[in-house]
């Protein structure tokens, strides 16, 4: 007969069951797997059934010998509790946050360890691969601890993608690995997913680029705009690029700035532009602040908003230090010579001595302006700033963009002016796309080239956003006929203004 494990009572254990009084062989029993005594445990586990233990048993601290095991990263224990019936699902409630395997369900503990092998057989016994605890799957954990091996055993067990209970695994990558996140994107994950990020009931939805924007990663931002994502969500009372204005981040901004469909001048609130943050706060570092308030003017942020407080431009600025406030009066400046269009009351700040050899030197390079033309055609950069991107995009079908769109020539061929000729080729380019997008879809449609005035009233029909959708859908392969059954190219919608802008 075998000798039986020492049966004495553990002083201050907190191994007790609230309902039935715990026997001392449980109490032995988890004792011995926590301190991994492998001779006690051999003994237990011989002949289980002579003792009083129940593998199922939940600790005050509500915790189980399963989930003890893992925590102790014993594999074969493991495998053998779980042989001896343990409950792979059990769900256990929170007490005490100072062990990691309370208010753990077996599957997201191994996770959380990185221990695939038990993940593994844990897996093949039937853990719920799609168990949400604390508002997070399994996979989500293992994207928040960059286990990526874990994260494609995970989903290939069958780990859902796009939760609609939980923490988007997605956004749990965008915070620690790009491979990881790119890797979610490949096998499916939406882009445009909305969800919390903490649950907490407080909490507006976000999205995946909204978190990357937050973590100022442009690479990661960079992969979910190629992948699609939308650069216009609106989070609560901001816009994402006034979020990266937010951030400090001119890496970030600039980013958002580059996407062709950005809505530069866009508010989810009256009032609360890009433009119109609080600079004055001590996280900016003031050539940060140059650079970013630099490039919201260039890329044509409208100087003519009201901000929130109801000031205009110069009101809203004149407070803040000169390093801030002078890249937007000088921007006034180069409007006003160049004949674009600026409000009486913001022109009045800029009218004084102050700006006068600014001014000039406007004068002189809008004049080079007038003289230059883009490559071969007989157009302007003059014309570039006052005719709309329809009629720029239209002039482009025979430009290469390649050739044409290079901001560092630009830049050096046009030093104050540089940056919005760019952005604004950048726009009339990317319209330019779209046009000829729509010229295949005519002619998918009509199995013919219609002549160039017809095409040119469709055109008028469609406004950027109108077209941006097209495009979207042929390169989904969605076939163009459909979109005329489905209502998508209508004929008869109305003028959008906003084609003309």
């Amino acid at each position: 007969m075998s000798e039986e494990p020492p049966r004495k009572r553990l002083r201050g254990s907190n191994l007790v069951n609230a309902s039935d009084k715990v026997s001392n062989d449980q109490l032995l029993f988890f004792t011995a797997i926590k301190k991994n005594d492998t001779k006690s445990l051999s003994k237990f586990l011989e002949n289980i059934s002579s003792f009083k233990i129940n593998i199922n048993f939940t600790s005050k601290n509500h915790t189980t010998a399963l989930n003890l095991a893992i925590v102790a990263n014993n594999y074969e224990l493991v495998k053998r509790l779980i042989d001896l019936g343990a409950n792979v699902n059990l769900r256990s409630l929170r007490e005490h946050t100072r062990y990691v395997y309370y208010n753990r369900l077996p599957l997201h503990l191994a996770v959380h360890n990185g221990q695939k092998k038990i993940v593994e057989l844990l897996l093949q016994n039937n853990a719920d691969v799609n168990s949400v605890e604390d508002h997070k799957t399994a996979l989500s954990i293992a994207a928040e601890q960059n286990h990526f091996k874990i994260a494609k055993l995970l989903i290939d067990s069958g780990a859902e993608i796009n939760p609609s209970n939980s923490v988007k695994p997605l956004f749990s990558a965008i915070s620690r690995s790009t491979s990881m996140a790119e890797y979610f994107i490949k096998r499916g994950a939406d882009v445009n997913a909305v969800g919390k990020y903490w649950y907490d009931p407080q909490d507006i939805d976000t999205t995946a680029l909204e978190l990357a924007i937050y973590r100022q990663n442009p690479a990661i931002m960079q992969l979910l705009i190629d992948k699609k994502a939308n650069v216009n969500y609106k989070s609560g009372q901001d816009t994402l690029l006034r979020i990266a204005v937010i951030t400090g981040s001119v890496k970030a901004v600039k980013v958002l700035l580059n996407c062709d469909d950005i809505s530069v001048n866009a508010v989810a609130a009256p009032g609360i532009s890009a433009l119109h943050v609080d600079y004055i706060t001590s996280f900016y570092k003031s050539n940060n602040t140059k650079n970013i308030l630099t490039a919201l003017l260039d890329a044509g942020i409208d100087v003519n908003q009201i901000s929130y407080r109801g000031e205009n431009v110069v009101d809203y600025f004149k407070r803040m230090s000169l390093v801030i406030k002078k890249p937007v009066f000088q921007h006034i400046v180069k409007l006003k010579a160049a004949g674009l269009y600026v409000c009486s009351d913001i022109l009045e700040a800029v009218e004084g001595t102050e700006y006068a050899s600014f001014y000039s030197a406007c004068c002189l390079e809008v004049q080079m302006m007038k003289e230059n033309k883009i490559l071969d055609i007989n157009f302007s950069f003059y014309d570039l700033l006052h005719k709309s991107q329809f009629v720029v995009a239209l002039a482009l079908l025979i430009v290469d963009q390649n050739k044409c769109l290079q901001e560092r020539l630009l830049r050096r061929q046009f030093t104050l002016y540089g940056g919005l000729i760019y952005y604004r080729l950048k726009k009339a380019f990317y319209r330019k796309k779209l046009l000829v997008k729509v010229d295949e879809i005519l002619f998918d449609i009509f199995n013919a080239h219609l002549p160039d005035v017809i095409k040119r009233m469709i055109y008028l029909y469609l406004s950027k956003e109108n077209m941006s959708r097209y495009y979207y859908l042929i390169d989904k392969r969605i076939d163009a006929k459909a979109l005329v059954v489905i209502g998508w190219l209508n004929p008869k919608r109305s003028r959008d203004s906003a084609l003309f802008k």
